[in-house]
């Protein structure tokens, strides 16, 4: 036996893990360990990440959300049908802005992202498609009339003309 190795057996070894907390393999341990590092992967992934809320409306909900909102310089109402279907009538404070014009995502693009914006169409079709434009676009909170003026219009509720 070399000398220069203690081996005093008169004392216990110290066992480093609790035999409740003992991992049965080293296959568990890594496993473990693996799994740790996922988890705080996903976890440091998701942070700084914005989440974008788009909320779908019917008539009724979107009046009330528009009469809470009303005066409130931070709640935009964006038509986006064409000026021919505005002129026939829109929601009062609506802002015109065309979804078949060339430059409809540039012009959705240089909108205020901080803003929450009520979006509507004729039928829920346009306005639709641009829920993926506006999440895409990382827009904070956006409301959407699900079935357009349609349903505005088959539930009475009022328009403004030019």
């Amino acid at each position: 036996m070399r000398e220069d190795i203690h081996t005093d057996r008169s004392r216990p070894a110290i066992d480093p893990w609790p035999s409740a907390a003992k991992p049965r393999s080293l296959v568990g341990l890594m496993g473990i360990s693996l799994l740790v590092g996922v988890l705080a992967l996903t976890i440091l992934s998701c942070r700084g990440t914005k989440q974008n809320q788009v909320i779908p409306l019917s008539a009724p909900q979107a009046q009330s959300l528009l009469r809470d909102n009303r005066g409130n310089h931070n709640f935009i109402i964006l038509d986006i049908r064409t000026p021919a279907e505005y002129a026939q009538g829109h929601i009062q404070g609506a802002t015109l802005l065309d979804y078949y014009r060339s430059d409809f995502k540039e012009r959705l693009n240089r909108l205020d992202r901080s803003k929450v914006y009520f979006i509507y169409c004729r039928s829920g079709n346009r306005s639709g498609r641009t829920m993926k434009l506006v999440a895409d676009l990382e827009f904070e909170k956006i409301y959407h009339l699900k079935n357009g003026i349609v349903d505005w219009y088959q539930n009475k509720l009022p328009l403004t003309r030019p």
